[in-house]
């Protein structure tokens, strides 16, 4: 999955990190589905992907395409960050709406991200993302080295919190309908 999706994003000039998104939103499962209703890989909520050309209906959901859904997000992201021109408020008005950052940032008088007060999950979103850059950026780099990762504590316990529900729970709610 993710070297198309690196692909993607590297054709369309948008950071490479976007790819970590994927995990924050559907722990990497086109059938990932929300209680808000957002489907897919990227969690497209209906007005959103139809918005960004995402058919859907009673035969297909072109949410759960990657290559549909994954084309969507890039030219969403884009448009978020030609708005807010920073990467973690688009990234916070992916998670939250462009109208609702829009309004924090006037109600608060604020432009900058880490002064801005925003709901508790879209603060702490762009932060799930670069948490789970971290988690995937330290494995590679502990595989690389030859280090038996087995035998690493921090990641193992890391990996622990990550499969018994910590913060991959925490950064993916979306549940998997068949």
């Amino acid at each position: 999955i993710f070297p198309y999706v690196e692909a993607q994003l590297a054709a369309a000039g948008v950071p490479d990190d976007l790819k970590y998104v994927l995990i924050v939103e559907s722990g990497l499962e086109s059938r990932a589905y929300s209680s808000a209703g957002a489907a897919g890989w990227w969690q497209f909520i209906k007005s959103t992907g139809n918005r960004y050309g995402l058919k859907r209906d009673s035969v297909v959901d072109e949410r759960r395409d990657l290559g549909l859904a994954t084309a969507a997000a890039i030219d969403y992201f884009t448009e978020l960050y030609k708005m807010f021109g920073s990467w973690p408020l688009a990234l916070s008005a992916y998670n939250a709406g462009d109208k609702r950052v829009r309004d924090s940032m006037e109600q608060q008088g604020e432009s900058d991200f880490y002064a801005l007060s925003l709901p508790r999950e879209t603060e702490a979103y762009w932060f799930k993302a670069a948490t789970v850059k971290l988690l995937l950026e330290v494995n590679r780099l502990l595989l690389a080295s030859g280090a038996d990762i087995t035998q690493t504590n921090t990641l193992r316990q890391a990996l622990s919190r990550l499969k018994g529900g910590g913060m991959l729970r925490q950064a993916a709610p979306a549940t998997v309908r068949s």
